[in-house]
């Protein structure tokens, strides 16, 4: 059926005259578009170019079929005239962020996705990309400020998850990076590579903490906090002289635990 209507569109194209050529040149590019068929709908496209303003229902479109025909200067040049033309639409965001990260062109790609942050706030993969333009960058104030919030944040991506784990470990945040991390390895059991980072996070969390006294310091009248392997916490408290109540986390001295 739809080869049938395409064929029909074809021969009414052969002679239709200039504007309704154009009009129906974007018909059959559509045809192709929606069947991925990239190749073939872009000339269909181009033919009808004048008509691809950003209030068109075909522009994006003809974008999304240069950035899949890996046309990325073409792609780059007509997602900038789009949004130029007022287009908040995401894919025209998502293209321009990309190739600017892929170009290197980091701040750029920042300001991109921090626009698609404004247009989806509730998408977290775009905060997780601008972090890392951030985040490569070296701009670690303004990475962590994106990366913090993202902790409370329900993400269900393994990849963007351990991302996340990834680089809060490099900027120094210990806390509850390892409860992402091990979520993400949850996610992702079936992904190799997802294991490997989740090692790399395991082993950056395990690193000495400034901030933690050593072991060996522990004595009479501290308050030890514990964690277990999943990131579980509680403080106990080591009494010198009194007996502790076990069941409110406390023990004296000579208790074995304390010991």
């Amino acid at each position: 059926h739809h080869d049938k209507s395409v064929e029909f569109l074809l021969q009414a194209y052969s002679y239709a005259t200039r504007h309704h050529k154009q009009q129906i040149a974007l018909r059959i590019a559509t045809h192709y578009y929606h069947g991925h068929q990239f190749e073939a709908a872009l000339p269909y496209f181009n033919e009808a170019e004048s008509m691809l303003a950003a209030d068109s229902p075909f522009a994006v479109p003809h974008l999304i079929t240069l950035y899949n025909l890996r046309r990325y200067a073409d792609a780059y040049q007509v997602a900038q005239q789009l949004r130029s033309q007022g287009s908040n639409h995401t894919a025209v965001f998502e293209i321009l962020a990309w190739i600017s990260e892929q170009t290197g062109d980091l701040r750029g790609a920042s300001e991109y996705y921090a626009q698609l942050v404004q247009l989806k706030p509730d998408e977290p993969k775009y905060s997780i990309a601008q972090a890392r333009a951030e985040f490569r960058q070296w701009n670690t104030e303004a990475a962590l400020k994106i990366l913090l919030p993202l902790k409370s944040k329900q993400i269900d991506d393994p990849i963007g998850l351990m991302e996340v784990a990834e680089m809060l470990t490099v900027l120094g945040e210990r806390d509850g990076v390892l409860n992402m991390a091990y979520r993400a390895r949850r996610l992702g059991s079936d992904q190799p590579k997802i294991h490997l980072a989740y090692m790399q996070v395991f082993h950056g969390c395990s690193l000495p903490d400034p901030t933690v006294h050593d072991v060996s310091e522990v004595g009479e009248d501290t308050a030890v906090l514990i964690e277990d392997e999943l990131g579980n916490k509680s403080w106990a408290v080591i009494f010198g002289t009194i007996l502790g109540d076990r069941t409110k986390d406390e023990y004296s001295a000579e208790d074995p635990f304390a010991q």
